[in-house]
This record gives C-alpha cells, structure tokens and sequence, in this order.
C-alpha cells in the first residue's frame, strides 16, 4: 500500500496493535472466502486511522487504511 489515503502500510499497521483500538466486522465486504474487519485506532504517528483488514493463513492483511473522519473520531472519543 502507498500512500493513497496519506497512510502508508507501516503505519497502519500499528493500529491493529492499539490496545485501545475498536473492530467491527464488516459484513458489506466480507463474504464466505474471506471475513473483514474494520479497525479504528491510534498509529505510531499518534493519528486516528481506519484501517480495512482481513485474516489470512493466521496473519493480518491490510486491504486500505485512511485518516478517521469527524465522526469516527466523536465515535472513538465516547467509546475510549
């Protein structure tokens, strides 16, 4: 992944490591193949991001990744 959204894949990354991060399933995209997973947490770089993502033979796959908007970010804040 570059830089598409502004967040590159190391650190999107960092946000699935998050303790405080919050996943929810995302039954748009997912399908019988393949369970995705939504995640919006905190990165190395102290942003808030959302990060698309998958599991795949035991390890994490990034699909995309992009600043949390203001809503995510109210969302985040009530629920920390």
């Amino acid at each position: 992944m570059d830089e598409e959204h502004g967040v590159t894949f190391i650190e999107a990354a960092t946000v699935l490591g998050d303790a405080f991060s919050k996943s929810l399933l995302d039954e748009e995209h997912s399908s019988l193949d393949e369970i995705r997973y939504i995640t919006l947490g905190i990165s190395i770089k102290h942003r808030l991001l959302v990060v698309s993502h998958c599991e795949r033979k035991g390890k994490s796959r990034i699909i995309s990744a992009r600043l949390a908007n203001k809503l995510e970010r109210c969302n985040y804040e009530e629920e920390s």
